[in-house]
């Protein structure tokens, strides 16, 4: 249920279930407790709280597409994209602050925010207001290559 309102952009109903997962499903040692014991809670939870923080999908990625409100700052880091990207996010304010993304070969890269995005160091890169409200950039990546994107 967390991946399923994450995907759907649901950042309030996403926090709810992870909240109903420790609550209810969740041993002291945060092991699932579905009994017997089932490992997919455990993995199923961690994956979807990081679809809330980072989505790759249709050749992007979308950062902090259902933040919840109350997690008003943070910073995660190793953060696996499909494309081969390794991604690191810090948010502040519930705004985005910062991501530094890693490339693992040659791909053009499409980012996607509710925030105004650059790519610091090259300023001819700017994004594009989408009708849907969001922001998105296109980049060309090379194997190793490392951006720092800002909003």
């Amino acid at each position: 249920m967390i991946n399923l309102y994450a995907r759907l952009l649901d950042s309030s109903q996403a926090h709810q279930f992870v909240r109903t997962l420790l609550a209810r499903s969740t041993h002291p040692n945060l092991f699932d407790d579905h009994p017997p014991f089932q490992i997919d809670g455990n993995f199923g939870g961690t994956a979807g709280i990081a679809e809330m923080l980072l989505q790759s999908h249709l050749n992007e990625l979308h950062l902090l597409p259902a933040l919840p409100e109350l997690w008003t700052q943070g910073r995660v880091e190793g953060l696996r994209a499909r494309g081969g990207y390794t991604v690191a996010i810090t948010w502040t304010d519930n705004k985005l602050v910062s991501a530094v993304i890693k490339a693992d070969r040659n791909e053009s890269l499409t980012l996607r925010s509710v925030y105004p995005l650059r790519v610091e160091g090259n300023e001819q890169a700017k994004a594009e207001l989408t009708p849907q409200g969001d922001y998105v950039i296109i980049l060309t990546m090379t194997a190793g290559q490392t951006i720092r994107v800002s909003s």
